[in-house]
């Protein structure tokens, strides 16, 4: 258990400390040793076994298999992400269903292979992005001052449910547009089916995902105490360790520039509809992320200034500046044009407002559960 909850979560946050974040996140599960080790492995096989049996070309087409893999991602972004790899290996290696299999050659790479890859991604952000958020809400939660002290284990199952489930909302209604390269690119259409489940539906894997994440609260609580809460507290202090060198610097810091920019680039690409629009899009997220790598590590006062505001006002103002930004630039395109146009801008501009105005804060946080 020190090997897979401790020492594997501190090597990776050297690294990359969100990884190292990821990696730790379930380690309540040491108060249940057989649990701590045996589950993330269990859900590795739950993956592999439908990413392989499965006949369709992607993980929505069964609003069932999305549940249970929001599901798995609420009981700690580490056993998500066993369950999201053994997906993407059953997949990509094991599944037999005949699709585009007359494709060939580099054309089978880049229009078969690398769409699948993305939607891996997007099915990680089910499974390890959303609950490492949620996690994040919770400590935020925890510490915030104005809040009444015995207001906070209340307003933590509060936060916890209300970013599960908001998070798995924006998942249910991004998705379908964010994973039209799986069809698009290898030259065919989106499947009404692919779609339906979420959009009709959604509101199941809303509500499933927000419970579950209340009753992660629950199980933590009874779990992090004794020898469970000394582990616990050993491994926060480790992996804060790390984030408190703050973010990479020099080389290291512009090359995480380039590889941000390409990555979501490659992850609107459902919506780019030229190879235009993909470059100007990495122009601005290049420009946009090495605007934020200055600020954060120069350190200008307005940083400072702006971080003595509480993440989750800023958060929250982000994501209303977003939806009236998104509303605008959609409402002025409306009639103009049938392509993803206008959603590609709302959305650059609405990660631009997001990205300034959510600049990391150095100073330390307290855990959720100690």
């Amino acid at each position: 258990m020190q090997l897979l909850w401790l020492r594997l979560p501190l090597k990776a946050a050297r690294v990359w400390p969100g990884a190292g974040i990821a990696l730790g996140d379930g380690h309540y599960l040491t108060r249940w040793p057989a649990a701590a080790l045996m589950l993330g492995p269990a859900c590795w096989f739950i993956g592999l076994i439908t990413g392989a049996l499965h006949s369709e070309q992607t993980y929505t087409f069964s609003l069932l298999l999305m549940i249970v893999f929001g599901l798995i991602g609420q009981a700690g972004a580490a056993i998500g992400l066993w369950a999201t790899l053994g997906y993407a290996i059953g997949d990509l290696v094991l599944n037999s269903s005949p699709r585009y299999r007359w494709i060939t050659g580099a054309e089978w790479f880049f229009e078969v292979i690398v769409p699948s890859l993305l939607s891996y991604v997007l099915l990680g952000f089910l499974t390890v992005l959303l609950p490492m958020t949620v996690l994040g809400v919770r400590m935020m939660v925890i510490n915030m001052r104005m809040l009444p002290r015995a207001l906070v284990p209340a307003m933590e199952f509060v936060g916890a449910a209300v970013a599960a489930g908001f998070g798995a909302y924006v998942w249910s209604q991004t998705v379908p547009l964010l994973i039209r390269p799986v069809f698009v690119w290898p030259g065919g259409v989106p499947d009404v089916d692919a779609i339906k489940p979420l959009q009709e539906t959604g509101w199941l894997l809303v509500f499933v995902v927000a419970a579950a994440a209340v009753g992660r609260v629950v199980l933590e609580r009874k779990a992090l105490v004794g020898k469970t809460a000394t582990f616990s507290q050993i491994l926060w202090a480790g992996l804060g360790a790390q984030l408190a060198k703050g973010p990479r610097k020099g080389v290291a810091g512009l090359v995480m520039v380039g590889v941000g920019a390409a990555g979501t680039t490659l992850l609107l690409s459902g919506i780019i509809g030229s190879f235009f629009e993909a470059f100007i899009v990495l122009m601005f997220f290049g420009g946009l992320l090495f605007l934020r790598f200055f600020l954060v590590t120069v350190g200008a006062p307005v940083v400072g200034v702006l971080t003595k505001v509480p993440y989750l006002v800023r958060f929250g103002v982000g994501l209303v500046a977003g939806y009236l930004v998104a509303r605008v630039v959609i409402g002025f395109f409306w009639g103009s044009t049938t392509s993803f146009l206008p959603v590609l801008v709302s959305a650059c501009v609405a990660v631009a407002v997001m990205t300034l105005l959510t600049l990391p804060a150095t100073a330390p946080v307290k855990k959720p559960g100690v």
